[in-house]
């Protein structure tokens, strides 16, 4: 199973937390090479911190259709995303979830009944790296290879 980080990885992502659908700027790139994992027969899942629901910056609705313009975009390209999770909590929270806590990966984990060592998890952003490398999750760094093609990163 691959995990793929949205924000900093599949998602241009120089504003921070995405809050508004217009916020979203989908690589192309990344997305045509989510799509060659899928057809290499890995299942892929998208992870995300949403701690504007959280601190009332963004709904419900508009999460909503921030993931369906994400499955849209790569169902288009012919692939498929299997599960989306993210965690709706600010830093203050002390939740569970929020990177560099493991909860994300424990949950996916659970949830498609794989091990934690069997996940391979590509992150550009360190907390997130930490919370996989610590669930014991195979870790793979976009940010030291921004341009690099996640196929050649595998």
């Amino acid at each position: 199973m691959i995990v793929i980080a949205r924000d900093g990885v599949l998602n241009d992502c120089e504003l921070g937390s995405v809050n508004h659908r217009t916020q979203l700027c989908l690589r192309d790139d990344r997305v045509a090479q989510l799509v060659e994992l899928h057809r290499a027969g890995h299942e892929i899942v998208l992870i995300a911190s949403q701690p504007g629901l959280s601190v009332g910056t963004l709904g419900l609705d508009e999460l909503d259709a921030i993931h369906s313009q994400v499955h849209q975009a790569v169902e288009a390209a012919g692939g498929q995303i299997a599960g989306l999770f993210y965690c709706p909590h600010e830093a203050n929270d002390q939740c569970n979830c929020k990177p560099p806590a493991t909860g994300l990966f424990e949950v996916i984990a659970i949830e498609y009944d794989i091990a934690l060592d069997q996940i391979i998890c590509f992150s550009a952003n360190e907390s997130e790296q930490t919370a996989a490398a610590q669930a014991g999750c195979r870790v793979i760094a976009t940010n030291q290879n921004p341009s690099t093609s996640l196929i050649d990163l595998l």
